[in-house]
């Protein structure tokens, strides 16, 4: 028997934020169970985390942090009939990605890991070309897949994580310019993410407020669950899940 597909729900503005609060929360929940206190980050905070887990941590989150802004590129393109009716999330998305893409300058912010990796023994070249261990390409492809596949909602419903994100790399920079002896140029590329993910900055909004601004005019659009096993609330665990999973395999997978 053929199963009938949700039917799409139309949101008052008022019901629209709260129910991205209520996503917030989840979202706030999970990434201080799952990440701000995953074994990992204590051993960061204290500064009893192996050098060859920070390395094998960059080696893998390099790509990451490369592959989903340009999934974020491909979502500007393929949601931009939608943006064409939302102006105000046309700005939104495309200041995100102006800061992400040209900030401070050619390249974005990914340009500013290369001093980073210097003080691990690492290169781009050497980033590009390595075979990631399965967590981080799990976590990786599925984000990714979001924004090619999924509903504009649910894809930026698992970026709420940005606000805790940007928690967790205020305190990588605290770490590594305390215990580690990187300075603080070298450890930049944390400081100004800590800075775009949590608050206002001359780049723009905090990019979890954006996230939850793009939620809320989705759901006043219209939204539905229109893959099966999909929700925004599933898009909030699954992230969170795919972070911790990626935390448990360096620690596996590298030497203490």
């Amino acid at each position: 028997m053929a199963v009938s597909s949700p039917p799409i729900e139309r949101y008052q503005p008022a019901e629209a934020a709260a129910r991205v609060a209520e996503l917030r929360k989840l979202a706030q929940r999970l990434y201080r169970e799952k990440l701000l206190e995953h074994p990992f980050t204590h051993a960061l905070r204290a500064g009893t985390l192996s050098r060859e887990r920070i390395r094998g941590f960059l080696l893998n989150h390099w790509t990451f942090s490369l592959e989903i802004n340009t999934a974020k590129s491909y979502g500007y393109h393929r949601w931009l009939p939608f943006l064409k009716r939302h102006p105000e999330i046309y700005d939104l998305i495309v200041e995100q990605l102006a800061d992400e893409l040209a900030h401070p300058g050619p390249g974005g912010h990914i340009r500013m890991q290369i001093p980073l990796l210097a003080a691990f023994d690492l290169t781009e070249e050497e980033c590009a070309e390595a075979i990631l261990i399965p967590e981080a390409r799990a976590m990786i492809d599925s984000r990714v897949r979001m924004f090619l596949e999924g509903p504009m909602a649910e894809a930026y419903a698992a970026g709420l994580s940005e606000g805790s994100i940007g928690q967790w790399f205020g305190i990588w920079y605290h770490a590594l310019t305390t215990h580690y002896g990187l300075t603080p140029e070298q450890a930049a590329y944390f400081d100004v993410h800590h800075e775009a993910d949590t608050r206002e900055h001359e780049s723009g909004r905090a990019h979890v407020m954006g996230n939850a601004l793009v939620i809320q005019a989705c759901l006043e659009d219209g939204y539905r669950p229109e893959r099966p096993g999909f929700t925004l609330e599933s898009s909030v665990q699954l992230a969170a899940d795919l972070w911790e999973l990626f935390l448990d395999g360096i620690m596996r997978r590298y030497p203490g």
